[in-house]
């Protein structure tokens, strides 16, 4: 259940990325990655706080870390 990803950009470089969302690791925490052929990735937890909010936090290669409030709907 991973999702793949296959990019070619208008230059012709080909992009390749594999990243999962929702890995069920508690009740309440679910964690994500992705991973690219530019040597990037990302990977994050989110925690389940009530049916419609979730306080999530992630790290980026490119990026770093970074945190905030999720609503779903």
């Amino acid at each position: 259940l991973v999702t793949a990803d296959a990019n070619i950009d208008h230059n012709g470089k080909v992009l390749l990325e594999l990243g999962r969302e929702g890995i069920p690791i508690s009740p309440r925490i679910r964690g994500s990655f992705a991973v690219n052929s530019d040597k990037e990735f990302d990977f994050g937890l989110k925690y389940i706080v009530q049916k419609w909010v979730s306080i999530s936090t992630n790290y980026d290669s490119e990026f770093g870390f970074g945190a905030g409030l999720t609503f779903m709907y």
